[in-house]
């Protein structure tokens, strides 16, 4: 009778349903991170696509997803899923990637789970800026006389200014 109104070792139990709790939390942060992690390198992927065919367009549609294909899979993309669209008619100028791939899980496996799916897309558009307020296009031709001296000295001499207008 005694023995059923002991205490003893209730600390030792309670401490190691507390620890297996503890290292189940960090386990399953460690595997959200890792795989937080692994969607935003794809994001990057996806984005890097998108920019790379949406130089391309409006002209050429296949050229604009072989590039994006291209730098999807230098960049550890499979498989991207690209679209077009085209905003306010005419020739498409949207190109929208999307990007698949699983991502493994380490300590996930002990509750059965292998590895999850993330996804990423991006979308980019080459069109001309309907409505600028308050800029001015501004270029500056390398080749300019004024930008080129000869002997290269002669430019940086105290009081010499070169204006281009």
């Amino acid at each position: 009778m005694r023995r059923l109104r002991s205490e003893r070792g209730q600390t030792m139990v309670l401490t190691t349903l507390f620890i297996a709790a503890l290292l189940g939390i960090a386990a399953l942060v460690l595997d959200l991170g890792t795989w937080f992690r692994n969607q935003r390198d794809l994001q990057a992927v996806a984005d890097s696509a998108a920019l790379a065919g949406a130089q391309e367009l409006p002209e050429d549609t296949s050229l604009a997803r072989s590039r994006a294909i291209e730098y999807a899979t230098k960049n550890g993309g499979n498989s991207p899923g690209i679209t077009f669209s085209s905003s306010g008619g005419g020739a498409p100028n949207t190109i929208r990637v999307q990007l698949e791939r699983p991502a493994p899980g380490f300590f996930a496996k002990v509750f059965g789970v292998n590895s999850v799916q993330i996804r990423a897309h991006a979308a980019a558009r080459s069109t001309y800026p309907s409505m600028v307020r308050w800029v001015a296009p501004i270029t500056v031709n390398e080749k300019h006389p004024m930008l080129n001296c000869n002997p290269p000295p002669s430019c940086w001499n105290p009081g010499h200014e070169a204006w281009i207008e």
